[in-house]
């Protein structure tokens, strides 16, 4: 396939246009991982809810480079709404709640994200559903034993994954991290974060921090829970649907 640079996302991501005017999202891959993305691809797709790209591509670019492609979607991402969202408590929790649906999906059809965070679920202003992108560090589940860590981001840094290894848990503890941030609408450790810190020195810190609330609210105790550091001691992600439909 052929694709014309149209400009960068991130330092890792850029946007393309194809030669049917398309655009794209394109993240260069390693060679390996082409066959995990192509069972990736066909789970995902055989999902009955709709919670990202339905369009993708993992192959060769016209160079060789191996690349993953997916639709680009115009939605502004949580990271960018999380200010406009902690104004409103229940609409929050409404959103964490799809976000948690969507996560128990997929690790009950053996998929771990690995990158659950603000910036990789989007939002769908027409109807108010959400989207997860951004696969690069999704792993499949090995029943009781943990999988191989690709690659993790550094403000939502888990001790396992410091570690080598990610598990379900993993997406648990970056799910209640994601969850304080547009609850509160900033990152929950923001204020123990020096600045110049370097990704690696946040990452050590971030991962050895767990929020601590003194609070009644059942929705809030089970997700400060889920920031644990312990993986083993995080609840999972069923406990925290649970406590929502018990209160709406």
């Amino acid at each position: 396939m052929k694709f014309k640079f149209i400009k960068n996302l991130t330092p890792k991501t850029i946007l393309v246009r194809d030669e049917d005017g398309k655009l794209w999202v394109l993240k260069k891959i390693k060679e390996w991982r082409i066959e995990y993305f192509k069972k990736l691809i066909d789970i995902l797709l055989s999902l009955p809810f709709n919670f990202f790209s339905t369009s993708w591509y993992v192959g060769y670019d016209a160079k060789g480079t191996p690349v993953l492609l997916y639709e680009y979607i115009p939605y502004p991402s949580l990271f960018d709404l999380k200010k406009k969202i902690s104004q409103n408590k229940e609409l929050a929790i409404y959103i964490a709640f799809k976000i948690a649906k969507y996560l128990k999906t997929l690790h009950e059809n053996g998929v771990i994200h690995g990158d659950i965070k603000p910036e990789n679920i989007l939002f769908d202003p027409r109807n108010g559903d959400i989207i997860f992108i951004d696969f690069e560090h999704f792993q499949f589940t090995k029943g009781d034993f943990a999988s191989l860590c690709i690659g993790f981001s550094p403000y939502h840094a888990c001790k396992e994954q410091l570690e080598g290894f990610i598990t379900v848990k993993t997406d648990i503890r970056c799910f209640a991290l994601t969850f304080f941030e547009i609850y509160l609408g900033k990152h929950p450790f923001e204020k123990c974060l020096r600045q110049n810190m370097s990704p690696n020195e946040i990452a050590q810190e971030v991962a050895y921090m767990e929020i601590k609330l003194n609070t009644d609210d059942p929705i809030l105790k089970v997700v400060s829970k889920m920031s644990s550091v312990n993986p083993e001691e995080r609840p999972d992600i069923k406990t925290f649907l649970e406590e929502v439909n018990n209160k709406y």
